[in-house]
């Protein structure tokens, strides 16, 4: 009996032995983004990784022209296409008599958004490819969108 409770014990602490891997290498990055000088108050930046890459998409948040990704949530090596999305509330709805005094709160938990940005930092982006190096440290990288 005393066989079959080392067989057992053996067999689960290679299972847990094998279920604690970290996962996949990721890189933390951090940085600016600004448009024509001025820092973008309030967007989102995203990562698409490109063909041969073999990774999720990631994005977060620019608040007052900076963004982060922590080492957890960052980037794996590979190369990226980068997105730029910048917002500002928007004040205006064709269906709303009066100024925008007027207009009532939109619906509870949803904003409505406009897109600053041309569609050449977005949805049909040009800015430059950003390639992650396996072994690489955490590292700043700034983006400065020009018309």
């Amino acid at each position: 009996m005393r066989m079959w409770n080392w067989l057992l014990l053996s067999a689960a602490v290679l299972c847990f032995a094998g279920c604690s891997e970290r996962g996949p290498e990721r890189v933390g990055m951090s940085g600016e983004v600004t448009y024509n000088g001025d820092p973008i108050e309030d967007g989102e930046i995203s990562f698409l990784p490109d063909v041969g890459t073999d990774a999720p998409p990631t994005s977060t948040t620019i608040v007052e022209g900076k963004y982060e990704l922590p080492a957890k949530w960052a980037l794996v090596p590979g190369t990226y296409k980068v997105s730029v999305n910048s917002y500002k509330v928007s004040l205006n709805d064709g269906n709303l008599p009066g100024s925008t005094l007027d207009r009532p709160p939109p619906p509870s938990g949803i904003v409505v958004k406009e897109q600053l940005l041309p569609e050449k930092f977005n949805t049909k982006s040009t800015i430059e490819k950003l390639t992650v190096k396996s072994g690489q440290a955490a590292f700043t990288q700034d983006f400065d969108l020009k018309d």
